[in-house]
């Protein structure tokens, strides 16, 4: 059961970069791969959660993965990926 001061009709606050939780967001960092097979491809599509551990930047779930990844803002974006050269 959530309490009543856990619980608002406010949009929570803007997360980092003005993100909020649910929004998606894209990889425009050089793509890489972690050794318990998660993995972050440049241009793949994962939804915001809240910020990162260090309070920086955004922990971001992508598809497929077994956990969701810490981001630096930089790496990712609000539009789609330009292709790459």
């Amino acid at each position: 059961s959530c309490g009543v001061d856990a619980v608002s009709r406010e949009p929570p606050p803007r997360l980092p970069g003005g993100y909020r939780p649910g929004q998606l967001v894209y990889s425009v960092a050089e793509s890489i791969h972690f050794e318990d097979g998660d993995a972050v491809l440049y241009g793949a599509v994962g939804e915001v959660l809240c910020h990162n551990s260090a309070g920086n930047g955004l922990c971001v779930y992508f598809e497929g993965n077994k956990e969701p990844i810490d981001c630096q803002l930089p790496d990712l974006s609000w539009a789609p990926a330009p292709p790459l050269p």
